[in-house]
């Protein structure tokens, strides 16, 4: 209909949106080679709307998801390239030394490749921007559950490298600040979800090991 509206050959900020959503759809579906299809579609025509040297929010965007799209295939090189691209722009449009939540969500991203590559300290770098900016945007006392996510996100790296003290220091942190975002006696999957409720621990001489009848949470994404 927008195509029908403005014409099928027309450059329009409108149609680029249409072409975005589609691309989400199939994002969520699972095909990916539809949604990266889509996505550049939406880019393409923004760069064409807003001129190829652009700076503007919806570019940021349009890399942002392609990332997602990358990172969800397991091509990290290139969900990377995409989400510094986003980050870039964003730094951009907002100031480079800008405080605001969707930076503190590039940097989540970023650092949910790292994480998934296996390389820990970029992870935790990146996670703890994420976790500065969040806590700069809402407030250091602040109760949000963009900030129990950080917690939860570092504790999982922690506990990938095996260092379980710290895991579970910032597992707890993420737990108490959910049960104050959700409330002290809320029921609600992403409490349920948090991996230290599930420990079970097993003291020996040289050793704490654990088990776990539930799972890890995964690492949080924040969407643009």
């Amino acid at each position: 209909m927008r195509q029908a509206v403005y014409d099928c050959d027309a450059v329009h900020a409108d149609i680029a949106g249409s072409y975005n959503n589609i691309g989400y759809v199939y994002s969520n579906v699972g095909e990916y080679s539809k949604a990266l299809e889509y996505y550049r579609k939406s880019l393409e025509m923004q760069l064409a709307v807003y001129g190829s040297d652009a700076v503007h929010r919806s570019i940021a965007s349009s890399y942002h998801n392609i990332g997602v799209v990358y990172s969800d295939m397991g091509e990290y090189s290139k969900a990377l390239e995409h989400y510094r691209k986003g980050l870039e722009m964003k730094q951009a449009v907002y100031g480079s030394d800008a405080v605001h939540a969707d930076i503190a969500g590039s940097y989540n991203n970023i650092g949910g490749v790292y994480t998934a590559m296996g390389e820990h300290s970029k992870a935790l770098e990146y996670y703890r921007k994420s976790l500065e900016m969040k806590q700069a945007v809402y407030g250091s006392d602040a109760v949000h559950a963009h900030i129990a996510n950080s917690y939860n996100n570092i504790g999982y790296v922690y506990s990938n490298m095996g260092e379980y003290s710290k895991a579970l220091e910032y597992y707890r942190k993420g737990l108490e600040m959910k049960q104050a975002v959700y409330g002290s006696d809320a029921v609600h999957a992403s409490i349920a979800g948090n991996p230290h409720l599930f420990i079970v621990y097993n003291y020996s001489i040289n050793s704490l090991q654990y088990s776990s009848s539930c799972g890890f949470q995964l690492p949080w994404k924040q969407f643009s």
